[in-house]
């Protein structure tokens, strides 16, 4: 999959809404696209799809009915990447040493 570069913006792009560092990835168009299962996808995947989806919408580039697909599409990716972001939080409590007087 080549990098999607826009005149001078790197492939590498900051996401001022999610605050996230990632590299933009745009499909071969020769070969098709398949997603794994949203519950199965790697959290970058999920951003860049949920990212793909306000773009189209945002530009009004689908009708009212694919619209709402793709805010139910949005919403399961969201669900997504809360439950990975969750798991590597709650990895990285059990990972890090007790701090002396902290609380929580």
């Amino acid at each position: 999959m080549p990098l999607l570069v826009i005149g001078d913006v790197p492939p590498v792009m900051f996401d001022g809404r999610t605050r996230l560092w990632y590299f933009r990835r745009v499909p071969d168009s020769n070969t098709p696209r398949t997603d794994p299962p949203i519950e199965e996808m790697p959290f970058e995947d999920a951003i860049a799809r949920l990212e793909e989806i306000i773009e189209r919408v945002e530009r009004g580039q689908v009708g009212i009915e694919r619209a709402m697909a793709e805010y139910e599409r949005g919403v399961k990716l969201v669900a997504r990447c809360r439950a990975v972001l969750a798991h590597v939080e709650q990895r990285i409590e059990e990972l890090a040493p007790e701090q002396p007087g902290a609380s929580g």
